[in-house]
């Protein structure tokens, strides 16, 4: 099995961006605490993740997704 080079090259900028963004954004904001020991930025950074994710992820979506491209004649 071949590698497309440009399929490679992408995958590599996903991966350094991936780094990155761990490297300078959230694991300083996981570390980096208030008084009561709570990394403040990383939680809200993880509900804000939760909030507007999950709508797009979830089993819902992919049912009501499946049911207007299968099922409805509106669409074909």
């Amino acid at each position: 099995m071949e590698v497309d080079p440009d399929d490679a090259v992408g995958d590599a900028d996903d991966a350094e961006s991936l780094y990155a963004t761990l490297e300078n954004e959230i694991i300083p904001a996981y570390y980096e605490q208030n008084e009561q020991a709570l990394p403040v930025k990383w939680i809200a950074q993880m509900k804000n993740a939760l909030a507007t994710l999950t709508p797009q992820f979830s089993s819902d979506r992919m049912v009501r997704d499946y049911i207007q491209q299968i099922y409805d004649p509106k669409i074909r």
